[in-house]
């Protein structure tokens, strides 16, 4: 779900399914960078997929946001913290 807080902060709220995220490609001033999309659609289970094809240009999809990277590392460190906040949310629920 995409909102806004009370603090005026845009938030992307996962959870119910009704954000699909797709990795891709974008062609930006003739360099073609990672892309993670994030668009809305009806709520449906978690880890639907929608088969795009691999490695295909980002550029027809209905997008709400999008992650770009022109390293990898950069995916690496947005990874990394993912996990972080996963391992945080297990200790805490436990």
């Amino acid at each position: 779900m995409f909102i806004t807080d009370e603090n005026g902060v845009n938030c992307i709220m996962f959870g119910t399914g009704d954000i699909e995220i797709a990795a891709g490609l974008l062609d930006i001033l003739d360099n073609t960078i990672g892309s993670i999309s994030l668009i809305p659609r009806n709520p449906s289970k978690i880890g639907t997929v929608t088969d795009y094809g691999e490695c295909v240009l980002d550029t027809t999809r209905n997008v709400h946001t999008r992650l770009t990277f022109t390293r990898t590392e950069s995916i690496d460190v947005l990874i990394k913290c993912l996990q972080e906040a996963k391992r945080c949310m297990i200790v805490d629920n436990s």
